[in-house]
């Protein structure tokens, strides 16, 4: 059936595109230049469509030349972020009508599906004939007594690599996509008993029937508090060069425990009876020994130690290491004196005594993702405890909070503020905005996407190095600190304010903001290449170039001796690894 010009110009498509076109976002010359030529609005709206999911996706910067489209498609509208603020209706267009139906699918995915002019390995696998006639339910020939098991294993649309524990059988799903494929025996009841664990997510764990576990995908839980158990390990060298035995016991709470353990590729139960175990391994290509302990309702244990040259032993008994943020989520705030919050916050995660806070329109898993990257930014290796005390202290004993909310809500909470314990006993030195702002939940190496948490935690973080080693880190023109000094070398002279041109030698050229703020964005930078995180996103580097020029570490080094220094070389605990908002401690 025909469908009406004036049908077509009130649909939200329509609308969406001719509000793109009105903001100088989609140009269409090359459509023939002319929004109200009707025969072509089929093409526009097609195309539209297009560049809008490009966009929403934040695809460009890893299939568009240089990251651009330009002039078809405006490089201000290229992420979520820009299209929300110069093509709202689009945005609420996907959102609506996209979203709900369609899912983006992995960079590293199509990248593989389309190498070697679209002669790349899919991984799809349609129906075969066989299939076909037995009503798509059988299952390539097994042992009697035994059944095929796979699926894929995530959170939140992320893959996840994971110990799977099924019947007796053990593997780890496949790290790129979270798949696991097994052949398990069935138990005396025709039952299959599918366990599977990840740092940082609760245990998982579900008896299936045959029928079920061909096709059995599991979706992760963020651990909020499960039980530790409590593993000791001895090493001894053993008579085969390069290996050794670790043995020790498994309980929890004093009571044996029976779990699957690791250990380089060997492994056991400890389900004797004595919680024991022994096992003979060989030391990996570092000269480590890598233990894991696995049991149904705990958390993952993982510990790497050395090659001994000496006999030694290890243990994590209560009392002999820390514990981390559990990352339950409150719904008021625990200081009856900072009960003012409470009208506008609803969630609150305690990260080393400092909150991260959100509105109730920010979805949890945001406020999780923060909170994880939080906690790796001040505890960066894991063990289950701040880098440096003194930093996570300052924040903590200042009232330092870090929110996720709207614009309305800070204008909201700061207003009512006034005059209660929260106008002067909470501090922010940087914040989140949803929508607007950016999450890259997995990371930035999974997703190919820069995470503004990156950013704007570091700037909480930072704010303390300010005050608690000054100086090295002090932000005042004044101060003549290690990094102001720096930071003036790298914009070709100290200005009070950005000049409105930069010296040609100048590789660090922000236009905005006073000193202070200049001299942050430049910590950020500097901790951004330290780490690789640029490097680590397609066209980042590219992207960030009219500001920062420095791309890697090695980058850094040649250019940036200064900053370079004060992070890796002044005995700091500074991030070396990138939060990828799984903390593991």
């Amino acid at each position: 059936m025909e469908v009406e010009t004036s049908d077509v110009a009130q649909t939200a498509l329509y609308l969406a595109m001719r509000e793109a076109y009105d903001n100088g976002v989609f140009d269409i010359e090359g459509y023939g230049g002319d929004i109200n030529k009707e025969d072509a609005w089929p093409v526009m709206l097609k195309e539209y469509q297009y560049l809008l999911t490009f966009g929403m996706w934040n695809f460009g910067a890893a299939f568009w030349e240089n990251g651009s489209l330009s002039p078809e498609w405006n490089d201000n509208s290229t992420t979520p972020e820009g299209i929300f603020e110069n093509n709202p209706l689009g945005y609420a267009l996907f959102e609506t009508y996209f979203s709900p139906v369609i899912s983006k699918p992995s960079i590293s995915a199509l990248r593989l599906i389309f190498q070697d002019d679209d002669q790349g390995v899919s991984g799809y696998r349609p129906t075969s004939e066989e299939e076909q006639e037995s009503d798509g339910n059988s299952s390539p020939e097994v042992e009697a007594g035994w059944v095929n098991v796979g699926g894929n294993i995530g959170f939140d649309g992320v893959p996840l690599s994971a110990l799977v524990l099924i019947n007796g059988q053990t593997q780890f799903s496949n790290e790129a996509n979270g798949r696991y494929d097994m052949e398990v025996p069935v138990d005396d009841k025709g039952m299959i008993k599918v366990q599977v664990f990840v740092d940082g997510f609760a245990p998982f764990s579900q008896i299936v029937t045959s029928d079920e576990a061909g096709a059995f995908p599991v979706a992760m839980v963020r651990d909020e508090g499960s039980a530790a158990l409590d593993v000791s390990a001895a090493y001894v060298p053993s008579a085969t060069e390069g290996w050794f035995i670790v043995s020790g016991s498994v309980t929890a709470g004093g009571v044996p425990a029976c779990a699957l353990v690791l250990a380089n590729g060997q492994s056991m139960f400890s389900c004797g009876g004595s919680g024991e175990y022994s096992l003979e391994v060989p030391a990996d290509q570092d000269d480590n020994v890598t233990l894991m302990v696995f049991a149904a309702g705990f958390k993952p244990f993982s510990v790497i130690s050395a090659q001994p040259e000496e006999p030694h032993t290890e243990s994590n008994t209560p009392g002999t290491s820390s514990s981390g943020p559990t990352f339950k989520i409150l719904e008021t705030h625990p200081s009856k004196n900072l009960a003012c919050m409470d009208k506008t916050f609803n969630s609150f995660i305690n990260v080393f005594g400092i909150y991260v806070i959100s509105t109730s329109e920010v979805p949890e898993k945001y406020l999780q993702h923060t909170a994880n990257v939080l906690a790796q930014y001040l505890d960066n290796d894991a063990d289950g405890k701040p880098d440096d005390q003194k930093v996570a202290s300052y924040l903590a004993d200042n009232g330092y909070v870090f929110p996720l909310w709207t614009a309305s809500a800070r204008d909201k909470f700061w207003e009512q503020a006034a005059g209660t314990p929260c106008e002067e006993g909470v501090k922010m030195a940087a914040s989140l905005y949803y929508p607007g702002d950016q999450w890259a939940i997995g990371g930035i190496k999974l997703t190919e996407e820069w995470d503004t948490n990156l950013e704007e935690v570091w700037h909480l973080v930072t704010a303390a190095f300010y005050e608690v080693y000054p100086e090295d880190f002090s932000d005042k023109p004044s101060s003549g600190s290690t990094l102001v000094r720096s930071m003036d070398k790298a914009r070709g002279g100290s200005f009070q304010e950005p000049p409105s041109r930069y010296p040609s030698n100048a590789w660090y050229t922000n236009g905005e903001g006073p000193y202070e703020v200049q001299a942050h964005e430049y910590l950020y930078w500097a901790l951004m290449s330290n780490f690789n995180a640029l490097s680590a996103v397609p066209s980042k580097c590219q992207e960030v170039q009219p500001e920062w020029k420095v791309c890697t570490k090695k980058d850094l080094e040649k250019r940036d001796i200064g900053v370079y220094k004060l992070l890796n070389q002044k005995g700091y605990a500074i991030p070396t690894k990138i939060p990828d908002g799984i903390y593991k401690g």
